[in-house]
């Protein structure tokens, strides 16, 4: 009984109260309290401590600044799991001068690509540019790009947060259009500068929206881009693995337009991949064969660890061709020709070897228009003359040719701006130029795809190479197209 009247509390010394303890008791509770109390504050103390660094811990996470000692093991991840509703489709931009056969090749248009990827956001849109010129008053062209302009506007009424990268303003290029974006509430611009690039300029043209819709191309956020210049790129939609390692592109390129950045020693995680040339990733498409892809940038010095260069692509590309390597870009050189003016062989090596070593049949079209420069004219020729020797392969071969619109009154416009290469083992869609230039100073983008399975039905899409190689071989046999 007196153990449970214990437990009740009936007897319990502590029933009365302290008063109650004898005073040896009564020092001893005194002792254990200020212990306690110590004890407490040093418990309280410590967890502050734990705390803030807790806080500084993900604080530089969120900057991109903490980097995982094992960044390096990331685990790379051969396909990606996005249930099937991936979609990807070549886009143009054909202006109305041109005329092809009937059933010739035709895409989606460069301008309602566009529109629909500022109608389809519901969070981000994130755009790296060349130069801004949607806007004109001389032209009714022009409409469609202020179309495109109101469309963003639009879209950050909406609650959407723009970001948008450009080149820096120039006196030639004052960017007056993001000028007037950016007095959106959800609208941010930066500027690269030139020296951020060794002196060269961004002449990406890329959208990320989501980190699930993309756009990558030859079209530039002007209105003859939309209208008046011959443009290729591609499209993708709900690919959020393709979204997300794009992303890591462009804030790359968010991160170093900020003012006084320098490129990152080491790289934060954040901007790191896995897919690459030598690992690219398998997407599952809706209503075409399976997709291997990776992304690779320019210039290398913007290559976060994994990621693949734009001339690394181009060169792996060209190596791994079997039959046949065709081009379509607006300028071709073997050489530096905006700084430092240098002889650079890369590609026109690579291109001669592949013809003259493993009998690749190779066609170059380049463009034609004013401001085409003698020096390019020399290079395309003795590419063009080498193709013409006997090769040790019957079938190797290397054949240039220009692509030449029509002219019209506007300034810069009705020019073939397509940038894309495709082989028998994949296509190459990019933002630059191929010069030693648009390699080393200037920041670019590309896509490389590859399907090695043929459509199951007729209700699939052809593979990717095989419609990029259709449309190159349109404009090659049409009447805009014409020998050296």
């Amino acid at each position: 009984m007196t153990v449970l009247d214990n437990e009740g509390g009936a007897h319990h010394p502590q029933a009365n109260g302290v008063e109650n303890f004898p005073p040896i008791e009564k020092l001893s509770t005194k002792r254990m309290r200020r212990k306690q109390s110590k004890w407490t504050l040093i418990i309280t103390f410590l967890s502050f401590i734990f705390i803030i660094i807790l806080i500084t811990v993900a604080y530089l996470v969120s900057k991109g600044l903490f980097v995982h000692e094992d960044a390096e093991k990331v685990p790379i991840v051969k396909s990606c799991q996005d249930d099937m509703t991936c979609r990807i489709e070549i886009v143009e931009t054909l202006p109305k001068v041109l005329s092809y056969p009937s059933g010739s090749p035709m895409h989606a248009s460069t301008p309602d690509v566009w529109k629909k990827l500022t109608k389809v956001a519901r969070e981000r849109i994130d755009i790296l540019s060349f130069y801004w010129t949607l806007k004109n008053f001389t032209y009714d062209e022009a409409v469609v790009g202020a179309e495109i302009l109101e469309g963003l506007k639009g879209a950050a009424r909406r609650g959407i947060k723009v970001n948008i990268v450009q080149n820096a303003p120039t006196k030639q290029f004052p960017n007056l259009d993001t000028f007037e974006l950016a007095k959106e509430e959800n609208v941010e611009v930066r500027s690269m500068k030139p020296e951020t690039l060794g002196g060269g300029v961004l002449h990406t043209k890329v959208w990320v929206v989501d980190k699930r819709h993309m756009y990558v191309g030859s079209a530039n956020f002007d209105w003859r881009s939309l209208t008046e210049v011959k443009e290729l790129g591609a499209a993708l939609y709900n690919c959020t693995c393709a979204g997300e390692d794009l992303f890591k592109i462009f804030d790359v390129n968010w991160l170093l337009a900020q003012k006084d950045s320098q490129i990152p020693s080491p790289w934060p995680e954040q901007y790191q991949t896995t897919i690459n040339k030598d690992h690219p990733q398998n997407i599952k498409l809706v209503d075409a064969p399976p997709l291997d892809y990776y992304w690779s940038t320019s210039p290398p010095s913007f290559c976060a660890p994994k990621r693949t260069s734009d001339i690394d692509a181009i060169i792996d590309l060209i190596s791994r061709a079997e039959k046949f390597v065709y081009i379509a870009v607006m300028d071709y050189y073997a050489a530096f020709v905006y700084q430092n003016k240098r002889f650079w062989p890369t590609i026109d090596d690579a291109l001669r070897s592949a013809s003259f070593d493993r009998g690749i049949e190779v066609r170059l079209l380049t463009s034609k228009w004013p401001h085409t420069n003698a020096q390019q004219t020399a290079f395309i020729k003795s590419l063009n003359e080498f193709g013409k020797m006997p090769m040790p392969h019957t079938s190797g071969s290397i054949t240039v040719k220009q692509f030449e619109m029509p002219p019209n009154e506007i300034p810069f416009a009705r020019v073939n701006h397509n940038k894309y290469m495709v082989t028998d083992k994949g296509g190459f869609i990019s933002t630059s130029n191929w010069s030693g230039d648009y390699f080393a100073t200037t920041a670019g983008v590309s896509l490389i795809v590859n399907q090695t399975e043929s459509p199951q039905n007729k209700n699939q899409d052809q593979k990717m190479q095989d419609q990029l190689k259709d449309l190159f071989m349109r404009d090659w046999k049409s009447q805009y197209t014409k020998g050296l």
